[in-house]
């Protein structure tokens, strides 16, 4: 995550949270999420089109919010039976094969934003936090998520609590959740590479 390179050789000898982040910090990372978990849909979607607009290669790792772009092939459109009208309803990129099933995408984004929601209801058990983590990492690495996706996931979620808070994103609440997601990141790694060895 954005700058988490100079800190990972301190946190992979961490195992307290609490020895990484103060409780001033911790309280603001839980005060900003009920800001952000009003709506946790709209939040999850700004993720997902930050990082796939800085790193479209991470596309093909999620298929299934993924549809076929009728425009991109008349031809597809009349073997369906579609008219001009009905296949440009839902077009979300008009010039890529395939564009972002916006239905999955949403559903998809609530899950994620579930997830972090259970990581931020954990903040002040240390061991139930890093359970969570570990966890999400072990089920990502089936899905050929690697560690190196998770450090450019990081400026995506960021982008988008700022988008979400507005003006609410002071500098405090900027650097209190850089130091959650270095956080979420070195464990959720040690969750990949347990369930890799396993």
């Amino acid at each position: 995550m954005g700058g988490c390179n100079s800190n990972r050789h301190n946190l992979d000898g961490e195992h307290n949270l609490n020895q990484y982040l103060t409780p001033k910090q911790v309280k603001i990372v839980q005060e900003t999420w009920v800001e952000i978990s009003k709506n946790p849909h709209a939040t999850g979607i700004v993720i997902f089109y930050r990082l796939f607009g800085d790193h479209p290669e991470y596309r093909q790792l999620f298929p299934k919010l993924q549809k076929q772009n009728i425009k991109s092939s008349e031809s597809n459109g009349i073997e369906n039976g579609q008219s001009g009208e009905q296949k440009g309803e839902n077009e979300e990129e008009e010039g890529d094969e395939f564009a972002i099933d916006i239905d999955a995408l949403r559903r998809h984004a609530g899950l994620v934003m579930d997830s972090l929601g259970s990581a931020v209801d954990s903040l002040e058990h240390t061991d139930t936090f890093e359970e969570v983590l570990q966890f999400l990492g072990s089920t990502h690495s089936s899905k050929s998520v690697k560690p190196d996706m998770l450090k450019k996931i990081g400026p995506a979620i960021q982008y988008a609590i700022a988008h979400q808070l507005g003006d609410g994103y002071t500098h405090d609440v900027k650097e209190a959740w850089k130091k959650v997601l270095e956080f979420i990141l070195v464990k959720m790694s040690e969750g990949m590479k347990h369930a890799e060895q396993s």
